[in-house]
């Protein structure tokens, strides 16, 4: 990094103004200034002198590319505030930090829409003319939609990156810029990760049709909206665990790293947070890391009564029906727990259950056996055998892999708290 940087041809591309200077210098600084600040900081050997020098490149030949924002499609001017937050940081510059946020809190809601608070007309651009590149329905069924969605998702998730790594930097400063549009980028993660995963897309989006494009993100936001806060976004933990984190880690996407060995280790295979299921209503279903294997599965479950009917699977993708599910444990009509095996329930012995009562249960999955072994335990209580050599329901005795649990109760109803995943992979 020093000799990169120390000689005039090291940095002559940004500091001799070319069209693309301010995205290379955005990209540039993004990365450098956080690689800067952890070298500084390392014991390293980096003298406090070549130090500085680094500093001065950055606020000599990057920041004057930055310093005005840009007009035109926003993923420039985000990736712009990321650079120019962290060259502030680097420099101990809190006027320019400050400017940087402010940037933010202008460009932000000017690129992904939200109704409820920007009403039928997006909010104009805080520098350039508007353009949406050709969307023209905006209301409540395009929550989280973004100025460059219709353009193409990579740029869109350029955008997005830009928009977390910045609000995480600020963060560690002790500014809330997550806090500020919480409800805006919560939408905007949901609605990308929704057509990511293959969903079709109506016409109100981009008149029917969107060019898809994956990169390494979304990991930022989901660790801040859900892991710290404690907000579900289903669509965005589908996305993270289908796709980016089984890609191979990539060489270069601009400004974007690989998020998911910094801040991937989520609560998916530890879901603390409760699903409470309601008679006849919908199924209540979570992701966890995808199986393949041998594993087991924990979860509390409290039945709001005896005699209720609720059920608790695991299953391949979101399912909506008693089918789709290959392990199944319930809460019976009779007032006892079993499990489900091949064609019917079973159970090695009678097991009554009483209304409010916690019950921990746990499953012993083989997924290439497509058999598993039921156990539970009332609160206070020993273990008691469910089953033992139980088939996955026979509907699901091919089923490759498991990746989802979700809960029914067909009367009653029961909350679903603690799953835990662990083992096999």
């Amino acid at each position: 990094m020093q000799s990169r940087f120390s000689t005039p041809t090291g940095i002559s591309s940004l500091a001799t103004p070319t069209r693309n200077a301010p995205l290379q210098a955005a990209w540039g600084s993004s990365k450098w200034a956080r690689a800067a600040e952890i070298i500084r900081y390392s014991n390293a050997g980096w003298s406090a002198a070549d130090a500085q020098t680094f500093g001065a490149m950055m606020t000599n030949a990057m920041l004057p590319n930055l310093i005005n924002g840009r007009g035109g499609n926003g993923n420039w001017e985000l990736s712009m505030i990321e650079g120019m937050i962290g060259i502030a940081v680097y420099n101990n510059d809190a006027s320019l930090f400050n400017h940087a946020v402010t940037f933010w809190h202008q460009r932000v809601p000017a690129y992904f829409y939200y109704f409820p608070m920007d009403g039928p007309n997006p909010v104009p651009p805080p520098r350039g003319t508007l353009n949406w590149n050709g969307q023209t329905v905006f209301n409540a069924s395009v929550n989280g939609i973004a100025q460059e969605t219709c353009r193409d998702f990579g740029h869109t998730e350029y955008s997005i990156a830009a928009t977390m790594n910045a609000a995480e930097t600020a963060r560690i400063q002790g500014v809330d810029l997550y806090g500020a549009e919480k409800l805006r980028l919560e939408a905007a993660l949901e609605f990308h990760a929704f057509y990511l995963l293959g969903n079709p897309v109506p016409s109100s989006v981009c008149g029917g049709h969107v060019t898809l494009l994956s990169y390494p993100t979304f990991e930022i936001g989901y660790n801040n909206y859900h892991n710290r806060l404690g907000d579900s976004l289903s669509n965005t933990l589908q996305w993270l665990v289908k796709s980016i984190r089984t890609k191979a880690v990539e060489v270069d996407h601009h400004m974007m790293v690989f998020e998911t060995l910094t801040y991937g280790a989520d609560a998916v295979n530890s879901l603390p947070v409760c699903v409470t299921t309601t008679a006849n209503g919908p199924w209540q279903n979570t992701v966890f890391a995808n199986q393949t294997g041998t594993f087991t599965a924990t979860y509390d479950a409290t039945p709001s009564a005896s005699g209720i009917n609720a059920v608790i699977g695991l299953s391949n993708g979101v399912q909506s029906a008693y089918t789709g599910f290959a392990v199944i444990t319930r809460f019976n009509p009779s007032g006892a727990i079993d499990a489900r095996s091949g064609g019917a329930y079973t159970a090695s012995s009678t097991i009554p259950y009483s209304g409010g009562v916690k019950y921990h249960f746990r499953v012993a999955v083989n997924v290439t056996t497509h058999t598993y072994a039921a156990y539970v335990t009332a609160q206070g209580g020993t273990e008691q055998t469910i089953g033992t050599n139980l088939a996955f329901r026979t509907e699901q005795n091919t089923v490759t892999q498991l990746n989802w649990v979700g809960a029914f109760s067909e009367a009653g109803s029961e909350s679903v708290c603690s799953f835990a995943q662990n083992g096999g992979g």
